[in-house]
């Protein structure tokens, strides 16, 4: 068995003796990192909005294609699945935000804030446009 010392030995530190930076330098790219993550859990917000949209127009078109004449069944089977994509949505965009932030905030004392921001915008561009084109479609 291995003593605590050869273990210990083992493992990899988090950051090297010379890349570690002063509280005063990190606290500048803390506040970037948390401003980023305000404006891509707002942009998140809104993709999640313009992807409901998306899909409620998909199901008026199957509901209304189903039920041609009961209109009352429709309506209810409509506002039922509003609901159930809603919070669905809702807690998807809760976890991402929560996810989001210690993506964001794990990334500044190893100088990779900028690159995790840049490929989360893409993502969420991306989503926005997809979900914007098919609203726009249907």
């Amino acid at each position: 068995m291995k003593s605590w010392r050869e273990r210990r030995a083992v493992l990899p530190a988090p950051l090297a003796p010379h890349n570690r930076r002063s509280p005063r330098e990190l606290l500048p790219r803390y506040l970037v990192a948390y401003l980023g993550w305000f404006a891509l859990s707002a942009l998140g917000l809104w993709a999640a909005l313009q992807v409901r949209l998306a899909v409620i127009a998909l199901i008026i078109l199957v509901v209304a294609r189903d039920r041609a004449g009961d209109t009352v069944t429709a309506g209810g089977q409509v506002r039922s699945l509003d609901n159930l994509v809603t919070v669905t949505l809702a807690l998807f965009w809760l976890g991402g935000t929560v996810l989001l932030e210690a993506h964001l905030r794990d990334a500044v004392p190893i100088g990779r804030l900028r690159s995790r921001i840049i490929g989360v915008l893409v993502g969420e561009v991306a989503l926005l446009v997809i979900a914007t084109a098919l609203g726009a479609l249907l």
